[in-house]
């Protein structure tokens, strides 16, 4: 009796790597026929089954949004005339069922619900924080501080475990949005609070470099941007500080973006070296005949750069070059 054959292997990008070891001598035939049976095996039937229509999804997130709208709406009138405890129970409830919607979303293995289920858990890492804020500062009458404390602790608590459980963009965006908060909250007054914000943002771009926070682009972009932002909230309180540190910031983002070969943080390091450069050489030769010619020589240092960094990324990227996996 001959054994069943199994289903053919339906992903081109693998089959193709088979062949090619093959070929190499890396495996031989009946190692590769055994990783393509064992391959074939995983997929479930629901692979071949159709998938939700990109528009379809797009739409149900648009009417979400009208029903989330209405609902605003509704509530805006009446909002101000309800009890504070139940106002937090309503953002309470609100939070506990888009995060019971999640775990039962994240379970499919159809793309849009997967989807679906980290803007579910995005949503109620938000709503925590919301409710949070709302109990310490409406229901027990805390001082404020102590209810933005209270609300940045719930969403990084909350976003953190969501994190663990499921490494997608979403979520970590919400667990960094959450640390933000946690950072400004305990140190509270400028100039320090936003420079503790820049410094959550430097870890996570450091984090993200490493490998140690996925989905690493990810980290990398919000970490830019959140560290190269920042120091423009320095700028009344801090003086020269905020200039400086986001110059240094800047060459930072765009150190790390060669490094790691991330585009998105080269442009945002780019972005932030012109901006940063232009106001250091405003301050310092703002009064000097001599400021357009040092502009002049600053555009070309950056042209240069630019080229240079051009170069080096088209070496490494060239056919045959190793990638480093992001």
């Amino acid at each position: 009796m001959s054994a069943p054959a199994h289903r053919p292997l339906t992903d081109p990008e693998l089959l193709a790597r088979l062949q090619r070891w093959v070929a190499e001598g890396i495996i031989g035939p009946d190692e590769a026929a055994a990783i393509e049976a064992f391959e074939a095996e995983r997929r479930p039937e629901a692979v071949t089954a159709e998938r939700v229509p990109l528009l379809t999804e797009s739409l149900a997130y648009g009417g979400g949004a009208l029903a989330v709208a209405a609902g605003v709406v509704l509530l805006r009138d009446a909002w101000a005339d309800l009890v504070s405890g139940v106002r937090a129970a309503i953002v309470g409830a609100a939070g506990l069922a888009a995060l019971a919607a999640g775990f039962v979303l994240r379970r499919s293995e159809e793309p849009a619900y997967a989807r679906l289920a980290s803007l579910s858990w995005f949503v109620a890492t938000g709503l925590t924080a919301w409710f949070a804020g709302l109990l310490a500062g409406d229901v027990l009458r805390l001082q404020p501080r102590a209810a933005a404390l209270a609300a940045s602790g719930a969403a990084s608590a909350v976003g953190a475990v969501l994190f663990a459980v499921r490494r997608r963009s979403l979520q970590q965006l919400a667990l960094l949005m959450g640390l933000l908060g946690l950072a400004a909250s305990i140190v509270y007054d400028a100039p320090a609070a936003p420079t503790a914000v820049w410094g959550v943002g430097i870890a996570w771009i450091l984090l993200g470099s490493l490998g140690w926070i996925r989905p690493t682009r990810t980290a990398m972009a919000a970490g830019a941007i959140v560290s190269l932002w920042i120091p423009r909230f320095v700028q009344t309180s801090g003086g020269r500080y905020a200039m400086w540190l986001g110059l240094a910031t800047a060459l930072l983002a765009l150190t790390l973006g060669v490094a790691r070969r991330e585009a998105a943080v080269l442009g945002l390091g780019g972005l932030g070296l012109l901006g940063y450069l232009v106001w250091v050489l405003s301050d310092l030769f703002a009064r000097s005949l001599a400021m357009p010619v040092v502009l002049l020589l600053a555009g070309a240092l950056v042209l240069v750069l630019a080229l240079r960094i051009a170069r080096r990324s088209g070496r490494r990227l060239r056919p045959g070059s190793p990638r480093t996996p992001s």
